[in-house]
Formats: structure tokens, sequence, C-alpha cells
């Protein structure tokens, strides 16, 4: 490649009412990994708003990425399902796109490609173990307690695979609409008072998980049923007043608080850059940086597509979360789960997240996972990012 090239990079941005910041994280993070990349390339970014990620939208901003802008890679929020239905034009194009998401849905066998590359959060894998664990610690039947928005995803069922596989043979899964402006989660606080399980899940985000917490705590709900919470409730803290120091406990596969030398370097860095803490975007794009980076040093000459594709699939940099792979030939789930334990610090008016304990998890063609694939929903909008 000539001195001084650019790389186009394609970006896919959606709406994001839960990472409100969602553009300018993804590039801060993007940049940090980066660094000086190669010092003869210039990462020239062309964005795309995706609006809330449906299949038409996404298709739409794709093509004019490769067609018009001729990008030669592609990056963003794209949630699974939508990204297996790209993956021809992908393959037509012969340019890469590396797919960044949370990981709600469980990936399937059909989600292989030269051209599609995968970062993700796996959420679905790290709610089979928070299931698992808490079936082992508590016993009894659970309830699971979520939003129409997020069962649309594949969160609870990996949730009630979990417990399973500690044991559980009944599961009360209790939902509550929401379409209103605002959110009302207290049939779900009265289905507990008259269920009384023997522990509770609660897959919420934002404000209903906050309110949830709150009328937990209020009803007394707290000294009577042990909890575990989506890792979002208790990422950043919550105000005080919403528990009373009772532990909460919660599971992800990457924790600000990892005490290793790349996580601490990725944190610290972060913050000195960009004055702000990074969040679960932010790592994803930081490990794309990373990826990418190590990809084009391999190439001698001029990058295209196909090598750019090729690179990327056989980087392996080490992350915060360890050796990096984006491969989807097959997919690698392998990290860690972090099983964390969050209460509140009066002084510092925040709810830090503590690992109390390590666990490998399962890898999502498991047969248990496997024979929840095909129930998946068609849900696409990407609530929480997906």
């Amino acid at each position: 490649m000539p001195k001084n090239q650019q790389l186009k990079l394609g970006w896919l941005f959606p709406y994001s009412g839960i990472f409100t910041h969602l553009k300018k994280d993804l590039q801060q993070g993007l940049a940090l990994g980066w660094g000086d990349g190669r010092g003869d390339i210039v990462l020239a970014p062309h964005p795309a708003f995706i609006q809330t990620g449906s299949l038409r939208d996404t298709e739409d901003a794709l093509k004019k990425l490769l067609l018009y802008d001729e990008v030669d890679l592609v990056m963003g929020v794209v949630s699974t399902k939508v990204a297996r239905s790209i993956i021809p034009l992908l393959e037509q194009r012969r340019t890469p796109l590396l797919l960044l998401n949370l990981g709600a849905d469980i990936p399937t066998s059909d989600l292989q490609s030269p051209y599609l590359l995968y970062n993700s959060l796996h959420l679905w894998k790290s709610q089979w173990a928070i299931g698992r664990w808490a079936q082992k610690k508590y016993g009894g039947e659970p309830a699971i307690n979520l939003s129409i928005y997020e069962a649309g995803y594949s969160l609870h069922e990996t949730f009630k695979a979990g417990v399973a596989a500690a044991g559980a043979e009944t599961v009360k899964l209790n939902i509550v609409k929401n379409f209103a402006p605002l959110p009302d989660v207290r049939p779900l606080i009265q289905y507990l008072i008259a269920q009384q399980p023997a522990h509770a899940h609660a897959l919420l985000s934002g404000k209903e998980g906050e309110l949830f917490l709150r009328l937990f705590n209020e009803q007394g709900l707290h000294s009577k049923i042990a909890l575990t919470v989506n890792p979002f409730i208790v990422e950043d803290g919550l105000p005080s007043g919403i528990t009373d120091g009772t532990a909460m406990h919660n599971a992800i596969t990457w924790s600000r608080d990892l005490d290793t030398v790349a996580n601490r370097q990725f944190v610290e860095g972060y913050q000195a850059r960009f004055d702000e803490y990074p969040h679960a975007f932010t790592l994803l794009a930081y490990e794309a940086g990373l990826a990418l980076a190590a990809a084009v040093q391999t190439i001698p000459g001029k990058i295209d597509g196909a090598s750019l594709a090729n690179a990327l699939e056989n980087a392996r940099p080490t992350g915060p979360r360890g050796k990096l792979s984006l491969s989807t030939r097959p997919l690698q789930t392998q990290m860690p789960v972090y099983i964390r334990q969050s209460v509140i610090a009066p002084a510092a008016d925040q709810h830090p997240n503590k690992i109390i304990e390590i666990l490998t998890g399962i890898e999502w063609n498991a047969p248990s996972l496997i024979t929840q694939q095909p129930f998946s929903s068609g849900w696409q909008n990407p609530y929480l990012c997906v």
C-alpha cells in the first residue's frame, strides 16, 4: 500500500437508548486499540446510521458503503440474526464485516463466512453461567423476570438452560409488556410476592431495572428472595436507596475491575485519553482496534478486502479478555465468565462489582443450547444493542 494511503472503514451505527453516546464510544475504543497501527495507513471513517438495526436499514446502509463508498472494511453493531442475512452481500463484494454486539442471541452454525468476523460480549454465555451458579447455590424453583423487549432474545432461554443443568425441574417466567412511555414493573413484584421463589433473576435494563430494584427492596423481598441480575443494572452504579446493602450477583465475560495487565492497560489508557470510564462497547471496539492493527502488519503489499479478511481471521492479539479470535470458521466462545457480587458502597454512592468466581461456561454449539436455537424469535431491534 502506498505511503499514507487510506484504509476506508465503513461504520454501522444504530440508535441506542441505553448507550446514549454509542457512536463516540465505539470510535474512541477503536482509536485506542488501533494506536499507531501501521504508520503508512490512515483510517478514513465512512459512518452510516442504521436506525434501530432492522435487516432492511442495515442492508441499505451496507450496500451504500460497499457499492458507493467502496470501503475496505465494515465495522459496527449488528445483531446476530441480521448478520446471517447479509453474509451473501459481503461474499459477493469480497469485503469483510467485523461485527460488534453484546451477544443476546445464541450464534448458529450458519453464522460462518471468511468475510464475517465476530466480536461479542456473549451475554447468552454469561446468562447460562449465572443460572447454573444460582441454582447450585440456592436450589428450589427460580423465577425469571423480564420485559417484552428482553423476551425477544435468547437470554432467558440460556438462563433456563443453566438452571436446568444444575437440577431445576421447573422455572417461573414473569413478563411485563411495558409499551407505555413510563416503565411499570409492579406486576413483576406482585408475581414474586405470590410465588415466593427460591431465587429470582432480573433480566431488566435502564429505568425498568432501577425501578425493579427499588420496589424489590421497598417490599422487603431482598430479605426473603436471593436475587441475580442483568450485569448492566449494576455496571456503573445506582443511586443510593435502591438497595440496603444486600448482595446481588451477576455474570459477564468482561469486567472493568478485572485485575490483569492487559485490562489495566486498557482501562487506565482509556481514562487517561478520554477522561471517562470504558464500558462493554468501548471494550469491543478496542479489541477490534487491536486485531486490525495486528492484521495489517501481516499484509506486505496493497490491502484489499480479501487480504484483510484473511489477516483478521488469523489475527490473535492479546486483549483485556485474553487471546482474541474473530473468526467464524468456526466461531470461538471460550472466554471465561466472571461471577460478580455487587454491594452498594455508601461512601462512593456506587455499586462496585467484585469478582468472586471464574467459570468456563458453555459453548454456543453445546447440545443443550442447539435445541433452543430453532425457537429463537425474529426480534431484530437492537434494544441494548445486541
